[in-house]
């Protein structure tokens, strides 16, 4: 079992993972009064560091979809931006409790 310092670290590190696509990234950031907990986990919402503090459009990035994080290992469930916010996170919230079923007691 992991608490929401330790899901919100892991998130941390997978939006600032180095990307070869985009060698001036700017550093990423969990916005956390969006932050959602959940039974089976937390639903992270995140944006680029000038973005969030200039509210500039020049700085939006797109597709930084929720990531949800569950509760009991610690996976990252990537929510896709195509789709309405609420069916995508209602999907992997699917994922993860047929996952958290599967699971041996």
């Amino acid at each position: 079992m992991i608490d929401r310092n330790e899901a919100r670290e892991i998130v941390y590190r997978e939006i600032n993972m180095p990307d070869g696509a985009w060698p001036d990234k700017p550093e990423m950031i969990v916005l956390d009064e969006y932050t959602v907990e959940k039974d089976y986990g937390w639903i992270f919402s995140w944006t680029s560091r000038p973005s969030h503090e200039t509210e500039d459009l020049r700085h939006a990035i797109a597709g930084n979809g929720p990531i949800i994080v569950s509760r009991v290992d610690g996976s990252l469930y990537h929510c896709g931006t195509a789709a309405p916010i609420e069916d995508r996170i209602r999907e992997q919230e699917r994922r993860l409790r047929a996952d958290a079923s599967a699971r041996p007691e």
